[in-house]
């Protein structure tokens, strides 16, 4: 809906702007009749063909703007939703694998800590055998010290 119809304004048929003397000049007989039938002073009618392109056009301006921003405001919620549910999801997935490496991690944590106690379990008995070893070797050569001892002495 343009301007003039919305507030319905009838613009004179012949109005001519004077540049040099910045004034408008307008048919008398036009002017009384158009207001004589409208009822609009002709002041008014100067006023309404001086502004009212610019006027409309800077409704038409406004009427656009308000439409990309409502635009825009739908599409900023439409991101905005887009954005939650992403970060809902990255952080149930976050959860979720942080949960289950750490389930792994005690397990192997578990899994190594009885390998370990294994191998210090193991580590014991292998270092009594070996000193049981080691001791049986240093009886060995004790008594062979005292039977090289005993043999030299008899001889």
């Amino acid at each position: 809906m343009s301007f003039n119809n919305k507030f319905r304004f009838n613009r004179p048929n012949s109005l001519d702007y004077d540049h040099e003397s910045s004034s408008v000049v307008s048919n008398v007989t036009t002017s009384t009749s158009n207001s004589a039938s409208s009822n609009i002073h002709p002041l008014e009618l100067i006023v309404q063909s001086i502004i009212g392109p610019s006027i409309e056009s800077y409704s038409k301006k406004l009427n656009n703007l308000q439409e990309s921003q409502m635009v825009l405001t739908s599409r900023i919620k439409l991101l905005q939703i887009r954005i939650a549910n992403i970060d809902k999801d990255l952080d149930l997935i976050d959860l979720n694998q942080l949960n289950n490496l750490d389930n792994e991690i005690n397990f192997k944590i578990k899994m190594l800590k009885e390998k370990l106690v294994g191998i210090f379990n193991l580590l014991k008995v292998i270092e009594n055998r070996v000193n049981k070893i080691s001791n049986n070797i240093i009886l060995d050569q004790q008594e062979r010290l005292k039977e090289q001892v005993g043999s030299t002495k008899q001889k």
